[in-house]
């Protein structure tokens, strides 16, 4: 699944819904991101992903040294999607006056591939921020921010994995 630290990505457009848990309904939202990576990036998605899409000068010279892929191998193939399942993240606006933290869900991830090895990833963030922050990002619409999306390991709940406080052995 695709993540990243501190990169400009476009908040493209911000869905407030209501969603009923059980009797209770709840605020939720979902974040529709854009970014901008180099092609090797699909990897995250799946292994084998970037050289299937891109290639490099010619048959002979496939990889340049630092491993970039400029060329398209379907230039008219469009923008692929992929879905997978449901992957916990968090998402994190770093913000000179107030960061924005949620935690969510991504499943659906399209990719436009172009031309030089520039990789546009559209993903949406499924989540429910608290309405301070709906007014923030609401605001921030449109435009770049610097942005960080982080895995969220699962807890399998297995006491003997040898783990404990603080991450001390």
């Amino acid at each position: 699944m695709i993540h990243f630290e501190q990169a400009n990505a476009i908040l493209a457009h911000l869905n407030v819904r209501d969603e009923k848990h059980g009797e209770e309904i709840v605020v939720a939202c979902d974040i529709k991101l854009k970014i901008d990576m180099p092609n090797k990036a699909l990897e995250m998605l799946s292994p084998g992903l970037a050289l299937s899409l891109y290639k490099g000068e010619d048959a002979q010279n496939e990889l340049f040294a630092d491993g970039h892929l400029p060329h398209l191998r379907h230039p008219t193939m469009g923008s692929p999607k992929f879905e997978f399942e449901p992957t916990k993240v968090e998402l994190y606006f770093h913000r000179v006056t107030h960061d924005i933290k949620v935690e969510g869900l991504v499943k659906k991830i399209a990719v436009d591939c172009k031309e030089g090895g520039t990789v546009t990833f559209t993903f949406t963030v499924a989540c429910r921020p608290d309405s301070d922050d709906i007014g923030r990002l609401s605001g921030m619409l449109g435009s770049d921010h610097e942005t960080s999306l982080r895995l969220v390991q699962e807890d399998d709940g297995d006491p003997g994995d040898g783990d404990t406080k603080d991450g001390e052995k």
